[in-house]
């Protein structure tokens, strides 16, 4: 059996299996990437299971996962982006 895509973000944020505290934020964070991706066009069915929207969802996580929610901005890195163009255009219905 697969990994799941929450597991696998747990790990890229090396919080261990075991833990469970931020199983809910990231698990925001993860659906909000989704939904952004959809946006582009690109179908559900791709975006569960394409290793590049599997990136795109780490590169988000990264970003994001501990944000204050003072109001500060942070932006995501470019090459989410260019990545996420490529995967539209390749992808996108």
């Amino acid at each position: 059996m697969s990994d799941s895509i929450l597991t696998k973000v747990k790990r890229s944020l090396l919080i261990p299996d075991s833990e469970n505290y931020a199983d809910g934020e990231i698990e925001i964070l993860i659906a909000s990437c989704k939904e952004l991706i959809s946006s582009t066009g690109v179908s559900r069915e791709v975006i569960d299971e394409s290793e590049i929207a599997l990136t795109l969802i780490f590169i988000y996580t990264k970003t994001f996962f501990g944000s204050k929610t003072d109001g500060s901005v942070r932006e995501l890195p470019g090459s989410f982006y260019t990545i996420l163009n490529q995967l539209a255009i390749s992808r996108g219905q």
